[in-house]
């Protein structure tokens, strides 16, 4: 028991004869005052294992450690305490301090109008306890004594308070000083900081609410006040000041003003979706923030074969209102109309595509589709004709042949009679391909649902200069490696090879390099014209049945996508110089037919430079043994060429027509593409003008260059605007009295 505290003795200057007991009352002083130990302490007090005894008389060094004391002696027993009163003096010292248990008090309930006709249910931990303390500090002595004291609770004390009562649950400074960082530097969420301060501080409980509580203090004290939509338009908005290259559409509740969606492009998708709109793919993305606003996303295939994100929305719901709104975002950002539209068969999508571009053709992502077949086939069927109904079903699916299509189709539901329903109303009444989800699978692992709609955005930010840095790093990869031309090449093919290096990209090149050295794996012999139409070609089947894989160019042309009669019905009978029949070696029963055109085309029965742009390998095989057989860099669509030819039509069409050594070529023959043009954007693209995409950037160096002029008080920039513009303004008239000229002349 701490005994009464007895007043210090002050030492006199003139009695130093006693200094003996002047140490005894020092030593009695320190030993009667809690405390006392921790006079020099700077910071916050230390820990107490020791314990604590409190009575009426305990004394107390100074407020502040009489305060630290009764909450280590609440720790040490389990409860929590709150101030309940506070007295200071006139020079704004604390007098005075009342202490209760934090469940002390009764609830009062607050109401602002009488409300006797409702019963309401909120609950109150003031439990009424009794448990206080009272210390006191006189005037003239900074020792803080106890003066009432009720040691008494009326409740169960708890473990479980210890962690769990807010007294317990605040932040030492070296965690918030880290709470700070993640939220300030990385935008993190409560989940993510407390993922990332528990394994650093296991004994400390981190809670939810805490965590926010915490993060809305440090944006307070930090600026940091607006919301997360108003963060994602400022920072969109600022991007397109900068560069009006930016495309950013958002759409507003009439009535709330509340942000409903809201759509962007960069400049370099703009300029991507321009060069490779033929093909656009869109997959909607749940689960990327905390708001569950669906994520849309548009994928193309740039000219190196890789999906590439094209645009992006946050969209409220899946409405047809909603998507049609997205699909004149992305008319009115690039005014291309689409033409061949993927999509993972959401209806309300088709539905808004027939309306926003009725003549572009829908196609169904067969990842989907084959995620559904399980559910709702494999326990009709059963296992192994499930299987089975597999193998048929991709059979149809790669029937390029209207013919063979509808003949594999009828003997499908004919087969599997019990799913015909199913089996014709959704699998075959619609096209299908692969490639929506790969892109989609990468956004979903760098984007967590918990994120504000800002740190989706910063995603996808991450993610397409990932991509742009990628791409970058595989040009220049190419550009320092040197390629040996192996014996096929260098005897049969030197200049095909030549060519295609100079334009296409090293993807496509590849593809076309390995069309090439296979060739020789294949037989041939030629069919004549009149053989070619009295030829019953109906028995063939695919060989390879397995799935398709991302690597399209690699077997899948041993299968054969059309007949014969097919293929002929699709070209003038008068166009046809020969027709050649090409087979494997190993595999001797299967083969491929290849027509010679006389515009210098040719057409196989694989389909391949058809479905994906690339000379297969039967003709390389016709090339290298028929006189007729010839080769033109415009077979290939531009497309795959490299960024700086993509565009430059006079380049590649001034390119020479190849032969093999029996060629006997001539400058007259001209080159014509009649029944390949597959690449329906090649003609369109033609027409689309880049002014849009040059005048943002004009406007975004433009802006830059001004602000420099203004600040630094230069006038470099006017001289250099009016000696442009007046250089300008000569020529045009210069030109002008050349047109009238000749006009009179005529």
């Amino acid at each position: 028991m701490i005994s009464e505290v007895i007043p210090p003795i002050e030492s006199s200057n003139y009695d130093n004869h006693d200094n003996n007991e002047d140490n005894e009352s020092t030593t009695l002083f320190a030993e009667n005052i809690l405390g006392f130990n921790f006079k020099d302490c700077v910071r916050s007090l230390p820990l107490i294992n020791t314990p604590i005894k409190l009575e009426v008389g305990t004394s107390f060094y100074s407020m502040t450690i009489a305060i630290h004391y009764i909450e280590q002696f609440t720790l040490q027993n389990n409860f929590a305490i709150f101030k309940h009163k506070s007295e200071k003096f006139l020079d704004g010292t604390c007098r005075k301090k009342v202490l209760k248990c934090n469940l002390g008090g009764r609830y009062t309930q607050k109401l602002s109008r009488p409300t006797s006709d409702k019963m309401t249910m909120k609950g109150s931990k003031k439990q009424g306890c009794k448990w206080q303390i009272n210390i006191t500090r006189p005037s003239n002595s900074s020792i803080v004594t106890v003066t009432q004291f009720h040691s008494e609770h009326n409740h169960k004390i708890s473990t479980e308070t210890l962690q769990f009562a807010p007294t317990y649950r605040t932040f030492p400074e070296e965690i918030m000083d880290q709470i700070e960082f993640y939220v300030i530097h990385d935008r993190c969420d409560a989940s993510i900081v407390r993922n990332l301060l528990q394994p650093k501080y296991p004994d400390h409980v981190f809670l939810i609410q805490d965590l926010g509580n915490a993060i809305q203090k440090i944006k307070w004290e930090n600026g940091i006040s607006l919301d997360d939509a108003a963060f994602l338009l400022l920072k969109l908005f600022d991007l397109q000041a900068n560069n009006p290259a930016w495309f950013v559409k958002l759409l507003l509740d009439d009535t709330s003003n509340r942000l409903i969606s809201i759509f962007w492009m960069l400049p370099e998708q703009r300029e991507r979706w321009i060069k490779f709109y033929d093909i656009i793919i869109h997959d909607n993305t749940a689960k990327t923030n905390k708001y569950n606003y669906p994520l849309s996303l548009f994928i193309l295939i740039d000219n190196y074969n890789k999906s590439r994100l094209a645009a992006q929305a946050f969209l409220q719901d899946e409405r047809q209102e909603s998507y049609e709104w997205l699909l004149r975002c992305c008319l009115e950002a690039c005014k291309i109309s689409l033409l061949t539209f993927v999509t993972d068969g959401d209806s309300a999508m088709i539905a808004a595509v027939s309306t926003v571009f009725p003549e572009a053709h829908h196609m169904q992502c067969l990842f989907h589709l084959y995620q559904n077949l399980p559910k709702n086939l494999r326990s009709c069927l059963g296992s192994s004709l499930y299987q089975e109904f597999l193998k048929d079903f991709r059979a149809v699916q790669r029937s390029h042949c209207e013919k063979v299509f509808e003949q594999r189709s009828q003997n499908l539901v004919e087969k599997y009679a019990a799913e015909e329903r199913y089996i014709s109303t959704v699998l075959l009444n619609r096209k299908h391909t692969w490639r929506v989800e790969s892109e989609n699978a990468l956004i979903k692992k760098a984007i967590q649902s918990s994120f504000f709609l800002l740190q989706a955005q910063e995603a996808i930010e991450n993610r397409l200069e990932f991509e742009s840095i990628n791409t970058r790093y595989s040009i220049w990869k190419t550009s320092t490696l040197q390629y040996t031309q192996s014996l096929i090449i260098q005897t049969f093919f030197s200049g095909i090879d030549s060519i295609m290096k100079k334009y296409l990209t090293q993807p496509i090149h590849d593809a076309h390099y390995k069309q090439m050295c296979q060739s020789v794996c294949y037989f041939m012999h030629q069919v004549s014209i009149a053989e070619a139409l009295t030829l019953d070609d109906d028995s063939f089947k695919p060989i390879f049945d397995g799935e398709d894989s991302a690597e399209t160019f690699a077997e899948i042309d041993e299968d054969r996508e059309l007949d014969l009669q097919s293929l002929m019905a699709m070209v003038n009978i008068d166009d046809i110089i020969e027709i050649w029949k090409i087979s494997r070696y190993n595999y001797p029963k299967t083969y491929q037919f290849v027509i010679l055109l006389s515009t210098g085309e040719h057409l196989c029965t694989c389909f391949m430079l058809i479905t994906h742009g690339i000379v297969c390998r039967h003709f390389f095989k016709v090339f290298v043994k028929s006189s007729k057989a010839r080769f033109h860099l415009t077979l290939i669509p531009c497309r795959w060429y490299k960024d700086e030819y993509i565009s430059l039509s006079e380049g590649y069409f001034n390119e020479k027509v190849i032969g093999n050594r029996n060629f006997n070529y001539s400058s007259t023959f001209e080159f014509t593409r009649k029944y390949t043009i597959n690449d329906l954007s090649e003609e369109y693209s033609k027409q689309i003008t880049r002014k849009q995409l040059k005048y943002g950037i004009l406007m975004g160096e433009a802006k830059k260059a001004i602000q420099f002029a203004i600040c630094d008080d230069d006038e470099e920039l006017i001289k250099l605007i009016k000696e442009y513009n007046k250089r300008k303004k000569t020529q045009y008239i210069q030109a002008e009295s050349v047109k009238q000229q000749r006009a009179l002349a005529n």
